[in-house]
């Protein structure tokens, strides 16, 4: 399916089934993450990336899966009290600036972390 066909996002779905989605997804800090430290294994094996900012890439990526599931945690119950209080568009407009807000301060973050690392000083 291309991307300008995807299904219309369904934000009520989506609230109602992040308690359920995140119950099944590995932890931050247990479980199942061997996708993303492989990944970063893999940076690190190709000779981007040297043993430090693998270190420091693994801990940041934890922290902010961590970080991202405390904010849900807060969201979704103000998030709920909107849609009952204020309707579904407002809600939905509210969760959407939130989200963004969220994200830009995730990718901030992000960069900070990636600036510093010895391999993004190279040539």
């Amino acid at each position: 399916m291309a991307a300008d066909q995807l299904p219309p996002f369904d934000i009520s779905t989506a609230v109602a089934s992040a308690p359920a989605v995140a119950a099944d997804r590995p932890g931050p800090s247990g479980g199942d993450n061997r996708e993303w430290i492989g990944r970063i294994e893999e940076l690190k094996g190709d000779g981007g990336i040297n043993a430090d900012d693998e270190s420091t890439l693994i801990r940041h990526v934890g922290e902010q899966r961590e970080s991202l599931e405390q904010a849900l945690a807060r969201i979704m119950p103000e998030y709920k009290q909107r849609l009952a209080d204020d309707g579904k568009e407002s809600a939905d407009r509210w969760l959407g600036e939130t989200a963004r807000a969220l994200g830009e301060e995730h990718g901030r973050e992000s960069r900070r972390v990636v600036d510093g690392l010895d391999a993004s000083q190279s040539p």
